[in-house]
Parts: structure tokens; C-alpha cells; sequence
């Protein structure tokens, strides 16, 4: 699955977000009258197994998925490996 927002929770799903890995525990779409729409999310913190609510925008607020950011990682280490092989070709050796 690619980079979504909040309309893309699903229970059981691993996100980074803050930096750090969460498994979606609990989510709950919530849209108070004239207020805005927001999603009352528990997450759990997969390093500490701590679990703690929040409360993101609904529907704008971009979320990572792990597979996705993975291969944004990938790609960047791949893209690195690539320039200092092309500076290493540019080098002579004599």
C-alpha cells in the first residue's frame, strides 16, 4: 500500500509516524457537527509497546505506511550507492 492519510487505517496496521514505528490498536472517524472531521486513533509504539491516543485530521494529514517508507529508504541508500560509484569511476589511480 502506498503513502495514504488517515481514511487508509486499517487495525493491525504498521505506521511510522513521529519518527517512530505505531501499529494501529484502535481507530475511530469522528466528525463533530460544524466542526472538522478527525480520527481518533490508539496507537502502539512497537519499541516501548506503550500505547497512547491521538487525534489526527481527517482525510489531509499524510501517513506512511512501512512498506512505503522502506522503499523511499531503500531508493535514497540505492542513490548514494550510485554517486560515489560514479565518483570512484571519476578517480584515477596511477
Amino acid at each position: 500500500m502506498a503513502a495514504g492519510t488517515t481514511s487508509d487505517f486499517r487495525t493491525g496496521m504498521v505506521i511510522r509516524y513521529n519518527d517512530d514505528l505505531y501499529q494501529v490498536v484502535e481507530f475511530q472517524h469522528v466528525a463533530p457537527g460544524n466542526w472538522r472531521a478527525f480520527v481518533r486513533v490508539k496507537l502502539k509504539n512497537l519499541r516501548s509497546e506503550k500505547v497512547f491516543e491521538d487525534r489526527m485530521r481527517a482525510y489531509t494529514q499524510r501517513i506512511d505506511d512501512v512498506q512505503t517508507w522502506m522503499e523511499r529508504e531503500n531508493e535514497r541508500i540505492m542513490d548514494r550507492i550510485r554517486t560515489l560509484d560514479n565518483r570512484m569511476s571519476d578517480l584515477r589511480f596511477d
